[in-house]
C-alpha cells in the first residue's frame, strides 16, 4: 500500500475517532446540563420552601421579633 493511501486511512480512521470522543463528550456535557438544572429547580423549591417556613414563624406581639 503506497504511503499516500495508509495516511489517508490513517487520517480518516482519526477523524472517525474524533468524531466520536467528541461526540459523547457533546452527549456528557448536555445530560450533566440537565442534571444541573434539575438540581437548580429543586434548589429553588428548597429555598422558597424555607421562605415560606421563615414567614410562618411566630412573632413577638410586643416586640415584633422573631421568637427564636
Amino acid at each position: 500500500m503506497p504511503d499516500d493511501e495508509l495516511k489517508a486511512k490513517f487520517h480518516s480512521a482519526d477523524d472517525m475517532r474524533w468524531h466520536e470522543a467528541t461526540s459523547k463528550l457533546m452527549n456528557e456535557l448536555v445530560a450533566t446540563k440537565r442534571e444541573l438544572q434539575q438540581k437548580t429547580m429543586e434548589l429553588q423549591d428548597a429555598l422558597d420552601h424555607v421562605k415560606l417556613l421563615k414567614s410562618m414563624l411566630p412573632i413577638c406581639a410586643s416586640c415584633k421579633k422573631d421568637q427564636g
